[in-house]
């Protein structure tokens, strides 16, 4: 098989999955321009026209430079660039089923987008096991299912993809660009998907973490007033991005940035060789306290007008989507300092969070808020550890599902699932592993298949119609205003109150600090 882009033209690798199902994976297709040289920093352009190079099989491609801080690998920030990573990164895969591909001239089939997570910072399209879509897509043909197209992207991270702020901008960068190279994707979908066997009007965009963090922007985009969203429906699992409301956390980490690479200019940021640009990205990490990270979306007066909570409140969103959003039960257990021990390092870390925030706020949060209280079963926190651990987990994931949940389906009417995520230990990402479920040799985190089979065709089957509903499943009832989730756990599935839905994510939605 070769697909025709006009401007290029792919072979794919033939793979086969559990089910023994066959699969065409057409692997790191470009979807833009390489954005280096007079293109970094920049807009995302146009793929040049490659077909001189006659039929390219998807072996060469690179992901995008990636950056660790202290508090995940201090070993990773000192590391050099490895040698599969490039400011040449953007690319995607696009997994056709056979059955799909022998039609495509009349199949119209869903289509999935995967967006990656990793903090802004790290990660790539595919990571087997981790996000190996055959599982999910097998899932697909379930009870006479239609089967989907899978589709991941990359985009540009950390220093080269959301850099922000005054001095930034005014040199000629353009904030927040990893977000338009997400849409120069979702374009490249919209414009070839149909050349595959999928259906460019049924387009669900998925992603995880900084992924489903990076759908709730493009949800958000100019304050809905123009650019629609380039999807019709969106998954949206533990929604993730640390507020930065402040101009001066901008300009600090641009600051820390032309510092370290050791230069005064955006214009000579730009003229560095790429190699010494990566090193920059990863040490700037150096400064990071835990949890947190360098470089990451910020409010900019144009694509990000203001933070999403505050969009969402003021209903200045796309509403026209439907979505699945989910959170796990503790998701900021990985990003909670360990030593966080005495009731006084809640308000430590609050400060760092939110170093702007008026002293009378910051006490709001530490005495009415999140009242060092452990002996209260009112509390969802019996130590001083939990307590952080719940604030963190709240502005930094779940409240961002709940005001998703609530601004698409109790706001608007519109169609909005939810679900919890219990299995134990619970943690941010373990949900991810049960949606790309394979087999249980490459996904020995999975303790329980059929829940594992339960998530993928409540995906699938929403992807496809835009209901996660079909017979033999759980019913999944909509969010709605009383804020229905689905709970996902190991030995049983119920439903039961958003968690989230609490005068906690109240509070952080009014954004006052």
């Amino acid at each position: 098989p070769v697909v025709d882009l006009s401007y290029a033209l792919y072979a794919p690798q033939i793979v086969d999955s559990p089910d023994s199902r066959t699969y065409y994976n057409f692997s790191n297709i470009r979807y833009a321009a390489p954005p280096v040289e007079s293109l970094r920093f920049q807009l995302p352009a146009d793929p040049i026209n490659n077909r001189s190079a006659g039929i390219q099989d998807g072996t060469y491609g690179k992901i995008c430079p990636q950056a660790y801080t202290p508090w995940q690998s201090t070993a990773a920030v000192q590391a050099p660039p490895g040698v599969a990573e490039s400011e040449d990164c953007l690319f995607l895969d696009v997994v056709v089923p056979q059955d799909v591909w022998s039609q495509r001239c009349n199949a119209s089939r869903p289509v999935i987008v995967w967006i990656h997570g990793g903090g802004f910072q790290i990660g790539s399209k595919w990571g087997t096991p981790l996000t190996n879509p055959l599982g999910l897509l097998d899932r697909s043909f379930d009870d006479d299912g239609e089967g989907a197209i899978w589709i991941g992207l990359q985009y540009r991270l950390g220093a080269f993809g959301f850099l922000q702020g005054d001095s930034f901008e005014t040199a000629g960068g353009v904030p927040n660009v990893g977000f338009f190279d997400q849409r120069k994707a979702l374009d490249w979908v919209q414009q070839y998907v149909s050349l595959f066997g999928g259906d460019a009007s049924r387009v669900t965009v998925m992603g995880e973490s900084a992924g489903a963090g990076s759908i709730l922007h493009h949800l958000t985009a100019y304050g809905g007033e123009k650019d629609a969203p380039q999807f019709q429906q969106a998954i949206l699992q533990s929604p993730a991005y640390v507020p930065r409301p402040y101009a001066s956390q901008a300009e600090d980490s641009f600051s820390v940035l032309l510092s370290t690479a050791n230069v005064s200019t955006l214009a000579e940021l730009g003229g560095l060789d790429t190699y010494d640009l990566q090193v920059a990205n990863k040490l700037s990490q150096t400064s990071d306290f835990y949890g947190t990270f360098q470089f990451g979306p910020a409010p900019d007066g144009s694509y990000v007008p203001e933070l999403p909570e505050k969009l969402l409140a003021s209903g200045q969103y796309h509403k026209d989507v439907k979505v699945i959003v989910a959170h796990n039960t503790f998701e900021a257990e990985k990003y909670t300092d360990p030593a966080a021990t005495n009731s006084s390092d809640f308000d430590t870390y609050m400060d760092l969070y939110f170093p702007e925030a008026n002293a009378s706020v910051l006490e709001e949060l530490s005495t009415s808020i999140y009242p060092a209280v452990y002996n209260d079963t009112s509390f969802p926190w019996s130590t001083p550890f939990d307590r952080l651990l719940v604030a963190i987990s709240e502005f930094t994931f779940t409240c961002h599902a709940y005001f998703i949940g609530e601004a698409l389906g109790a706001e608007v009417g519109a169609d909005a699932y939810s679900y919890l995520f219990s299995v134990p230990p619970g943690t941010h990402t373990l949900d991810v592993y049960y949606s790309y479920y394979l087999n249980s040799t490459w996904s020995s985190t999975v303790t329980n298949v059929t829940t594992a089979h339960y998530l993928q065709r409540y995906l699938t089957t929403f992807a496809a119609q835009g209901d996660p509903n079909q017979e033999g499943l759980p019913s999944f009832p909509i969010y709605g205003s009383d804020h229905t989730d689905l709970n996902l756990n190991e030995t049983f599935v119920n439903t039961l109150t958003d968690p989230a839905a609490n005068s906690r994510c109240d509070w952080w939605r009014q954004a006052s600090y």
